[in-house]
């Protein structure tokens, strides 16, 4: 995770899947981190939350198919 207020990057517990490639990722409005899309090892149809106040990951809700290339946008009522 970067740090900007510090110029730094620190190390996250381990998420439940590893990505590679074309990874999106957004900050929610609570501080957590929202991290969607990519190549994955079983192409899961899946996101997961970081929650960095706990240094835990948690999966989204499994989208309607599978997508490698994403983009991420806060949008009005917490939406992304």
């Amino acid at each position: 995770v970067y740090e900007p207020t510090t110029n730094s990057f620190w190390y996250t517990s381990d998420s439940s899947m590893h990505r590679y490639m074309n990874a999106a990722g957004i900050e929610l409005d609570d501080g957590r981190v929202l991290i969607m899309g990519s190549e994955t090892v079983n192409n899961s149809n899946y996101g997961e939350i970081y929650d960095p106040t706990t240094d835990t990951w948690s999966t989204t809700p499994t989208r309607a198919r599978y997508i490698d290339t994403v983009s991420l946008a806060n949008l009005p009522n917490n939406k992304v």
